[in-house]
């Protein structure tokens, strides 16, 4: 509704297309020397002119190359090694197996997989949950389905079989996926707009307002009204409209008598997200506590404990912009986000297969292999906790960098748990 005066003017959502992908790099490259020999530099060229590639490192392309060349050595084989490089002609050409992966595999989405939710004992599907959710669950675990809360039995063979938990307290399952959020324009102008209803509200009556908001957006009074009248019991409540520019903080005592911290910040939910998780990583170091996080497009938060005691003013240098790009990675490093981009983006560089033997690769068996493939290139990200002191170093790999450049700057999604 607030955006139909942008659509009158002609202004669209902006189109951001992905810069640099390295993990679709891999795959092209990979096509590209499967049909004839290339040199180096000629490849290189020609990537550089297509759009995305445009700004196209030359470290990284080399870092690409040598990932292609040398494939990965796993507890089994060494796999993913589908170019040759010849370091003294300088020329690429495609090994055994390249095209045939290359035509095959080639492509760049994601494979999702959703286990199905069994009542026992009728055997009754009621839903489904994600894989990632699925595998992490243990029997015993309560979660909620729909209005209801459900005793997991056991997982096996893409079934949660389950049974009636009798209101007992739920967790909620994640959906680790794409969930883009509400673009940054269209936050910008909910945004304006409640800068404006504000300044109205301060100077004019309930009815003047109402009429000045559909006449400016084109909506009619009806809905103007629910507008407003939602609007005025915020301003009343808080005191002050969140806007981009004014942010809100408020802490309140639950029905449980469970503290809850709120964020008001209408930037979105894709910048609320990254926000909730690094300061949850930050709150988690000094109260040596995981506490529970949300992000909508309006607003974060965090729910405490009766004992976490902190001037509220003090959460506002929580986070530093000089700082919170290096805490916001060690926090996804932690978040099952990490693994499942880790696994898209190693299956688009073809080192991970989509099929064996001519036969579809189970969603169970596919998880095992990114996870072994993790631990080849990033060792500590699957280490035991207890060996790990303090935090991780991220190894420079075309892969791990385009999984944190792909949570960090492209998408953000909901995520549950993590580790100080």
């Amino acid at each position: 509704m607030c955006g139909a005066g942008r659509l009158r003017r002609g202004e669209l959502d902006v189109l951001h297309i992905p810069e640099v992908p390295l993990d679709v790099l891999a795959q092209q490259i990979a096509a590209e020397v499967a049909c004839r020999e290339w040199s180096e530099d000629a490849l290189f060229e020609l990537v550089r002119s297509a759009m995305p590639y445009a700004a196209l490192d030359r470290t990284q392309y080399d870092a690409v190359l040598r990932m292609l060349a040398e494939g990965y050595t796993s507890r089994r084989v060494v796999r993913g090694a589908y170019v040759h490089r010849d370091a003294v002609t300088r020329s690429l050409r495609g090994q055994r197996g390249g095209r045939l992966t290359a035509v095959t595999l080639g492509r760049a989405i994601p494979d999702n997989a959703d286990f199905a939710v069994l009542l026992e004992p009728q055997g009754l599907e009621i839903g489904t949950v994600n894989e990632d959710f699925a595998v992490e669950s243990l029997a015993g675990d309560v979660f909620q389905l729909g209005n209801a809360s459900y005793k997991i039995l056991r997982v096996k063979g893409g079934r949660v079989r389950v049974e009636d938990a009798h209101g007992q307290p739920p967790n909620i399952p994640f959906w680790p996926g794409e969930a883009p959020g509400r673009s940054n324009e269209l936050s910008a102008v909910i945004s304006h707009m409640q800068a404006q209803v504000d300044g109205w509200l301060g100077e004019f009556s309930l009815d003047i307002t109402i009429t000045k908001l559909a006449d400016q957006t084109g909506i009619g009074e009806e809905v103007a009204r629910q507008i407003v009248d939602y609007l005025a019991r915020s301003r009343a409540a808080l005191s002050v409209l969140p806007t981009q520019d004014v942010l809100v903080m408020e802490r309140f005592f639950d029905a449980f008598g469970g503290m809850q911290l709120v964020i008001h910040s209408p930037l979105g939910s894709r910048v609320n997200r990254a926000w909730g998780l690094a300061l949850r990583k930050r709150f988690c170091r000094p109260f040596n506590f995981e506490l529970q996080a949300a992000a909508t497009e309006d607003a974060i938060i965090l729910a405490l404990t009766g004992s976490h005691s902190f001037p509220l003013d003090e959460v506002w240098r929580y986070l530093h912009s000089n700082t919170v790009e290096h805490l916001l990675i060690q926090a996804l490093l932690d978040a099952p986000l990490f693994g499942v981009r880790w696994r898209w983006n190693a299956t688009n560089a073809l080192a991970l297969p989509r099929y064996m033997r001519g036969r579809r690769v189970a969603p169970q068996l596919q998880r095992m292999k990114s996870e072994d493939l993790l631990a080849t290139v990033f060792p500590d990200q699957v280490a035991c906790v207890e060996n790990v002191v303090g935090e991780r170093d991220v190894p420079r790999h075309p892969l791990v960098d385009q999984t944190i450049n792909d949570a960090c700057t492209t998408r953000w999604t909901a995520t549950r748990g993590s580790r100080c």
